[in-house]
C-alpha cells in the first residue's frame, strides 16, 4: 500500500479555482459551475445550486461578500486518475479516484493536528478547507468516498483516521438531513474536532497495545470536557461545542460525562455519536480487531433503543445499507461478491458486483445484480475472506 505522505499536494492549491468579482457573477455561471463564498470565519460554502437573483445579490453586498470562486476542486484529482486508468475497471478505477482526495484530507488532517500539538493553535479557516474537501468527494463520488476500509492505503494513525472518517459520515447524516451550508459546516467542524480533548491526556492512556482499566477509563472520560473547553476561547457556535462535549451521552442516560438522555442530547452529539460508534468498530486496532460494516449496523442496531437516537442511527443505514458499500457478500445462489451500490430510498436491496460466480469460477467483474427476491445475502464476509475473494478475482483494491 502507498503512504499517505507520498501523495501529498494541497487539493485546492491544485484545483482550478479562480477569483471572481460579485460584480461579474451571473446566473449562467452559478449554474454551470460550482460557486464557492468565503465567509468572515474563513469557511467557504458552496453555493453552486443556489439560484441567482436579486435577493441573493443585496445579501451578499450586505454580508460584504464581493468576491466568489469558481471552479470544481477535485476536477485536478479526477484528472490525475483518469491518466491511469488503463487496465482498471470501473470499480477500482472509482477506488483510486476517491482514495487519492482521501490520501490529500488524511494527511491535510496530520498538518494540522501536528501543528496544534507543537503550537496550540487551532486555524478554522484550514479545517474549513478540509471540509469542504470532504463534502466536494461526497458530492461527486459518494459511491465510493466511504469505502475507507477499501482504499489502498495505510491509515497509520487511529486519532486521524477517527477524525476524517467519523467527520465524512456525520456529513453524510447531515446532508440527508437537509442541513444548510453554513449548519453542515458546524458539523463537520464539530466533527473534526470532537476527539482533540484526547490529545491533552497522559500518553500512556493512550497506548493502543492495551486495554485499560476502569480507574483509566474514568480519566479518558474527562477528554470531552477538556475538548469542550479548550475550544471555549475561540468562540464558536453553541452546536459545535455541544457536539464536541456530549458525544458520549447516550439515549438512556447511560452515557458521559453528565448522563444526559433524550433529547437532553443535542442534534450534533446524537450525530457524533453514532458515527463515532460505528468508526470505531470498523477500524483494526491493535488490542482489538476491526468488524465488518454488516457486524458494526448490527451492533449499533442492537442498542437502538437505549444508546442511539433512531432517526440518526436509520439515515447511516440508509446511506450505508444494511451491507455497507464494499461489503463482501455470499448470494443465496452461491455467487459472490461486493456490495457496490445502494439506493438510500431502499437500502434494503444494494447491488453487488459479482466476483464468483455460482459454479465457483472468478467472473470479469462487468456483472451486478440488485439482491432481493429470489436473491437474498446468505452470509457476509470476513474481513480474511474478502481479500481472498478480491485476490482470485484479481482486484487491485
Amino acid at each position: 500500500m502507498e503512504s499517505i505522505r507520498e501523495q501529498r499536494t494541497s487539493l485546492w492549491q491544485t484545483s482550478q479555482l479562480r477569483a471572481m468579482e460579485l460584480r461579474n457573477i451571473n446566473g449562467e455561471t452559478l449554474t454551470n459551475l460550482g460557486v464557492w463564498i468565503e465567509d468572515n470565519y474563513g469557511y467557504i460554502v458552496n453555493a453552486a445550486n443556489a439560484p441567482w437573483n436579486q435577493n441573493l445579490e443585496r445579501l451578499l453586498h450586505k454580508w460584504r461578500i464581493d468576491t466568489l470562486y469558481i471552479g470544481d476542486p477535485v476536477a485536478s484529482i479526477f484528472e490525475d486518475v483518469s491518466k491511469e486508468k488503463d487496465g482498471l475497471s470501473d470499480e477500482e478505477e472509482g477506488l483510486l479516484r476517491a482514495s487519492s482526495v482521501y490520501a490529500h484530507i488524511y494527511q491535510a488532517t496530520v498538518d494540522f493536528y501536528e501543528r496544534y500539538k507543537g503550537k496550540r493553535v487551532i486555524d478554522l479557516s484550514e479545517i474549513g478547507t478540509i471540509i469542504r474537501d470532504m463534502i466536494d468527494i461526497i458530492d461527486h463520488d459518494r459511491r465510493f468516498a466511504l469505502r475507507f476500509n477499501d482504499f489502498d492505503l495505510v491509515r497509520e494513525d487511529y486519532f486521524i483516521a477517527h477524525a476524517v472518517e467519523t467527520t465524512m459520515l456525520s456529513l453524510v447524516v447531515g446532508k440527508s438531513l437537509r442541513l444548510v451550508p453554513h449548519r453542515l459546516m458546524y458539523l463537520g467542524i464539530s466533527s473534526f474536532l470532537h476527539e482533540i480533548g484526547l490529545l491533552h491526556m497522559p500518553e500512556d492512556l493512550m497506548d493502543e497495545n492495551r486495554i485499560l482499566n476502569d480507574k483509566e477509563k474514568d480519566i479518558l472520560s474527562k477528554h470531552t470536557i477538556l475538548g469542550y473547553n479548550i475550544l471555549k476561547p475561540l468562540g464558536l457556535d453553541r452546536e459545535i461545542m455541544l457536539g464536541v462535549l456530549q458525544h458520549h451521552e447516550r439515549r438512556d442516560g447511560t452515557g458521559y460525562t453528565e448522563g444526559l438522555s433524550g433529547d437532553e442530547i443535542s442534534l450534533f452529539a446524537k450525530i457524533i455519536g453514532v458515527t463515532c460508534s460505528y468508526h470505531a468498530q470498523i477500524f483494526e486496532r491493535n488490542f482489538k480487531r476491526a468488524k465488518s460494516g454488516h457486524s458494526s449496523l448490527v451492533d449499533l442496531l442492537n442498542n437502538l433503543n437505549s444508546k442511539y437516537d433512531p432517526s440518526i442511527l436509520k439515515i447511516l443505514v440508509q446511506e450505508l445499507s444494511i451491507f455497507p458499500l464494499g461489503s463482501g457478500v455470499e448470494l443465496s445462489d452461491g455467487s459472490l461478491g461486493i456490495i457496490m451500490d445502494v439506493d438510500p430510498t431502499d437500502p434494503r436491496h444494494p447491488t453487488a458486483q459479482i466476483l464468483v460466480d455460482t459454479l465457483g469460477n472468478a467472473t470479469d467483474g462487468t456483472d451486478s445484480i440488485r439482491i432481493g427476491g429470489y436473491i437474498t445475502v446468505k452470509s457476509v464476509l470476513s474481513t480474511q475472506e474478502l481479500q481472498e475473494l478480491k485476490s482470485k478475482a484479481g482486484l487491485r483494491f
